[in-house]
């Protein structure tokens, strides 16, 4: 439950810091950071066998409070942060509305915006695939390929570096055609469509006999689920811009 406050936060996030031409990219490396993690399973996996896996969730629970003490100690807004130059600060809030503006909306009410809908249902439908493959994965290939634990663990690496790949190029894929002219929403659908085509391929896995051709398809989704998922991220801050100029808008109209 924790672990998913982590996302809209790093969303939040990289919105205040970023001007909207250079969001894409930087949700992309943001959402890249949580397969990071993924890629270090060797070392839980290795505290798990040798000292039990109360050990792992002990030592995994306490560089969460590490990396907390730091963000705690040093992140803040663009407006109020102390180590901004003025040109940096004027640079980052291009576009961005004045913070006196900004207007706090309930949750439920959301849910009257017909654009929310289809990022609500999108992620029903798709991350539950993606979670299925972070369960999936490692008994696939201990059970079925006949790896060890550790080494299955050691090759969840190629998939998930593969992720790494995939979101941070669909950021930057994004902010290039921006950058080319093309409009925030079709960059958006161009990057997701593309995934979405490519993805059932990774269905011939659980058929083939072949190790290394099952191993090149679920690389192949990894990438092109986290690209995917990169798009999805980006619509949310386009889709909170416009909540809070429709919010603005209602504001002013029904004021005296």
């Amino acid at each position: 439950m924790a672990e998913a406050a982590n996302f809209p936060a790093s969303i939040k996030a990289v919105a205040q810091w970023f001007p909207q031409k250079e969001r894409a990219l930087a949700t992309g490396i943001s959402n890249s950071g949580s397969y990071v993690g993924i890629m270090l399973s060797p070392f839980t996996v290795w505290l798990a066998a040798t000292f039990g896996w109360q050990a792992a969730f002990i030592a995994i629970g306490a560089i969460g409070f590490f990396w907390l003490f730091f963000w705690l100690r040093y992140f803040g807004s663009p407006e109020q942060h102390d180590r901004l130059a003025p040109k940096e600060r004027e640079y980052i809030l291009a576009g961005s509305p004045p913070e006196e503006e900004k207007v706090k909306i309930p949750w439920i009410a959301l849910l009257r915006y017909k654009e929310v809908w289809p990022f609500l249902i999108g992620k029903f439908l798709t991350d539950p695939v993606w979670w299925f493959y972070l369960y999936w994965l490692p008994p696939y290939l201990s059970r079925e390929r006949g790896l060890s634990a550790m080494n299955s663990a050691a090759m969840l690496i190629i998939p998930y570096l593969a992720a790494d790949f995939g979101s941070i190029f669909g950021g930057w894929i994004s902010g290039h055609l921006m950058h080319r002219g093309w409009r925030v929403g079709p960059t958006r659908y161009l990057a997701m469509l593309l995934c979405v085509i490519c993805m059932p391929g990774a269905i011939v896995a659980a058929k083939t006999s072949y190790f290394w051709l099952a191993m090149t398809l679920l690389v192949g989704a990894s990438l092109e689920w986290t690209h995917h998922n990169s798009g999805m991220l980006r619509a949310t801050q386009c889709f909170a811009c416009y909540v809070m100029r429709r919010g603005r808008y209602s504001r002013k109209t029904k004021a005296p």
